[in-house]
């Protein structure tokens, strides 16, 4: 069976490119085809994709953080809905991501956070592809789990691999609009040796679940420095308390300072990262600006140019060493 497997992206094509290699380990009867460009670099197919496309049966879409919110979705979509079975892969994308995108209609394929249930989902997109093909092509329930159990620790090593972070893309529609998750600390091949973080949210941006162990998975290479102001009640002395044991867990990876309040917020307006390439110079400095917004759900940001990059480092560099004066 021609299982032709659609991509856009960077990341997308990373996840397409594992799909088409192990998917026939563990059912031989499929063909998978992949473009080897991007379908969104050209306003049209080509001959070679519209053959492929013409002999498929089944789709698969490789959706991803970076290319759900992306107009090319729809048009895979309504490209794709004449095969007989459709997939939209979800890499790490929830659900509800999806909206009212046409992918949405169909049956969808999750890889998540968890183990057990990835395995479980990808389990049952073989399993319905074996039921699609000709009986004679048919594997028996015992051959197809033999075959998938041996070969999905191969695959799911192959899409783990892949970064969270994907240089060129962002999570928004825009390239210069920014999720935190999109900011360069979590490079994985990060070439930061320090990051400044000054924020009034301690919690989002250093203790929420995953954030602690993203920082601690980094600490060989890179120092975190917090910035923040002195707590007002009981939640926020919670967090202060919770972000001195990871300061004390790692004396000489993780430091902080609290300030007043008048003198915080005069200094910070809003959130900011800098990401430092070396402790002694501010060459290649890198700051990151959260863009104040009403609707608390809704969270971008922006990378500032050079200047201002040089001149939000001198700023939050004074405040830090006036925090002796601030105690």
């Amino acid at each position: 069976m021609n299982v032709f497997v659609s991509w856009s992206g960077a990341v997308s094509q990373q996840v397409a490119t594992a799909l088409r290699k192990w998917l026939p380990y563990m059912l031989h009867s499929l063909k998978p085809f992949m473009s080897t460009v991007d379908i969104r670099s050209g306003d049209k197919w080509n001959a070679d994709l519209a053959h492929e496309l013409k002999q498929a049966q089944h789709g698969i879409v490789c959706v991803t953080p970076f290319n759900v919110h992306k107009p090319w979705m729809n048009f895979e979509a309504g490209a794709l809905t004449h095969l007989l079975q459709l997939t939209p892969f979800l890499f790490r994308v929830n659900r509800a991501a999806l909206g009212h995108s046409p992918l949405a209609q169909f049956q969808l394929t999750e890889y998540g956070q968890y183990d057990d249930r990835n395995s479980a989902e990808f389990y049952r997109l073989i399993d319905s592809l074996n039921r699609s093909l000709p009986e004679s092509d048919q594997l028996s329930s015992d051959v197809l789990l033999t075959n998938f159990t041996h070969w999905w620790p191969q695959l799911r090593s192959d899409l783990d691999k892949i970064p969270d972070v994907s240089i060129g893309e962002t999570r928004t529609s825009y390239k210069w609009l920014l999720t935190f998750e999109d900011l360069a600390i979590f490079e994985a091949s990060t070439k930061y040796e320090m990051v400044w973080v000054v924020t009034s949210d301690v919690v989002k941006y250093a203790l929420r679940s995953g954030m602690t162990q993203k920082i601690e998975a980094g600490l060989e290479k890179v120092q975190y420095r917090y910035l923040i102001p002195e707590p007002i009640d009981a939640s926020q002395s919670a967090a202060l308390a919770q972000l001195k044991e990871l300061a004390e867990k790692h004396s000489d990876r993780v430091e902080f300072a609290c300030f007043k309040h008048d003198v915080f917020e005069k200094q910070a307006t809003s959130d900011y990262v800098i990401c430092q390439s070396h402790l002694s110079d501010t060459n290649g400095l890198r700051v990151f600006v959260r863009i104040p917004i009403a609707d608390s759900e809704t969270e971008y940001w922006f990378d500032t140019d050079d200047r201002a990059a040089l001149g939000f480092h001198s700023r939050f560099h004074q405040l830090w060493e006036s925090r002796s004066d601030q105690a």
